[in-house]
């Protein structure tokens, strides 16, 4: 599995970014990113122009747009077209996720617990769902110093309760970048898998749809399970009798984006593997990255990897992966 560092929520002067797709596309590759989702609110017009300046820059962009109204914003990542708003109510957005996903968008809610009004409209998510099962992702980091606000701590506590209810939702986060990065300020981002080690807008769309997801605002980090033949990685399914005996393996890439998240006095400290209710099913050392192992007893619904430490001095989530689930003989796989 080969991992590519992308921003996922990005906007330029097409909508209300204060970037052209050129000062994108270059920011985007001073900032040590492979690639990136374009997510212009309720548009697609930048998207010739976005790939071109792409493409010029080494970079590997999935068009889509932020489907944007007034109970909440919803990132469609992959989209051919730009499909009308307008018709949607809190009871209704999921009678239009079937005509996204047969137009080749994966959905998710942007930033679902960031205030709303006066500060933004439409930014706290304030649809009925009835079926969670819809969405592809959800975006459980979002903006500056993400693991610090509450915000986003909500996101990430109703992301784990989508999880215990069954859903498989690859966790992502999003910069929602406008203009020009703070200095000195700690921003994720998101970790895409590629089976084969390509990067294609089909390999970052397939990854947002088979759950090969991290996210990060330090080093990279990588976590399966074994079973003695066979490796999962976050999103895989693990058969019913695979998870009788099962080691857990974490590490860190402590080399790629250093250049950004090394200067944020980021510090890991310890793994955490994370189940049903959020929690701790067993603890790590870091140990500079290395891989670490430990046996699991026994294979709950899904785990997930959680990277704790400090990050200018303060204790904080610093990243985490998108789970590995257990098989269900009557669920089928996304």
């Amino acid at each position: 599995m080969k991992w590519f560092a992308a921003e996922m929520h990005c906007h330029t002067i097409h909508s209300d970014g204060s970037f052209t797709p050129a000062e994108l596309a270059t920011h985007a590759r001073q900032f040590g990113l492979d690639a990136f989702c374009m997510t212009d609110h309720n548009t697609m017009s930048a998207t010739p122009e976005i790939r071109a300046e792409a493409a010029k820059n080494n970079l590997c962009v999935l068009p889509g747009t932020e489907w944007t109204t007034y109970f909440g914003h919803m990132l469609v990542q992959g989209c051919i077209s730009c499909l009308d708003w307008e018709g949607t109510s809190p009871d209704t957005l999921e009678d239009f996720i079937p005509q996204i996903h047969s137009a080749g968008g994966a959905v998710g809610p942007a930033h679902p617990f960031r205030p709303g009004n006066p500060y933004g409209t439409g930014c706290h998510w304030e649809y009925h769902i009835r079926n969670w099962d819809h969405f592809d992702f959800y975006e459980v980091l979002s903006g500056e110093n993400p693991t610090r606000h509450y915000y986003n701590l909500r996101a990430l506590s109703h992301w784990t309760g989508l999880l215990d209810q069954g859903c498989r939702i690859a966790p992502t986060s999003g910069i929602d970048w406008h203009r020009s990065l703070k200095e000195n300020t700690v921003y994720a981002t998101t970790w895409l898998g590629s089976p084969d080690g390509s990067l294609t807008p089909g390999t970052m769309w397939q990854a947002l749809l088979h759950g090969r997801t991290a996210v990060s605002t330090g080093p990279l980090p990588l976590f399966s399970l074994w079973d003695g033949t066979q490796e999962y990685f976050p999103g895989d399914s693990v058969s019913s009798e695979a998870a009788k005996q099962l080691d857990i393996r974490v590490s860190a890439d402590m080399n790629r984006r250093l250049e950004q998240w090394g200067c944020w006095d980021i510090i890991p400290e310890q793994w955490r593997i994370v189940g049903p209710g959020g929690d701790t099913l067993c603890c790590l050392s870091f140990n500079a990255g290395k891989e670490q192992t430990a046996p699991l007893s026994a294979m709950p619904l899904w785990c997930r990897a959680e990277l704790h430490g400090t990050i200018r001095g303060e204790h904080l989530l610093i990243g985490l992966t998108a789970p590995v689930y257990r098989s269900h003989p009557l669920t089928l796989d996304k």
